[in-house]
């Protein structure tokens, strides 16, 4: 394990044979110890209730502007609300996935603190690079059905 500025570096788990300046990604980020900071999903009746919170529905805006700069392929210059054009230009990879991870974290967490709502995300993200049409196809069926699946997950 190496040093960089005196601390200790966790090794990257990034594909090397990746450049991550493009493609399809399936990206999971988790609030520090999975604390439920978005609001809660309930169940009743067959049907499902979703309560969002203030930082949930930051976070669905953060989403759909990411959605909407992709489209344009200039994700690390527009994400957040400047914090991430100043971390772009110091990353090494510039517009790389990291930078744009990092630009929603950091516009998550500074509302949150600029409005005093408790919040913290935990270190770093899984991401799958999504090869083809099929596991794209998947990977959308989850998404679409992850909260009526939700109570499921929290049982396993």
């Amino acid at each position: 394990m190496g040093k960089f500025q005196n601390k200790y570096c966790i090794p990257s788990i990034r594909a090397n044979w990746h450049n991550y300046n493009g493609g399809v990604y399936f990206v999971t980020i988790c609030t520090k110890n999975r604390e439920h900071y978005f609001g809660e999903i309930t169940h009743c009746c067959g049907d499902v209730a979703r309560i969002c919170t203030d930082v949930a529905r930051i976070c669905t805006d953060v989403a759909r502007r990411c959605r909407d700069v992709a489209r344009s392929r200039d994700v690390a210059r527009n994400v957040s609300t400047g914090v991430n054009t100043q971390m772009a230009n110091i990353s090494p990879r510039k517009n790389s996935l990291a930078v744009v991870i990092r630009g929603v974290k950091s516009s998550i967490t500074h509302y949150a603190n600029k409005n005093n709502i408790p919040f913290a995300w935990q270190t770093r993200f899984h991401d799958r690079i999504i090869r083809n049409q099929a596991e794209l196809d998947r990977i959308s069926d989850y998404i679409e059905k992850n909260v009526v699946n939700w109570h499921d997950d929290l049982s396993s």
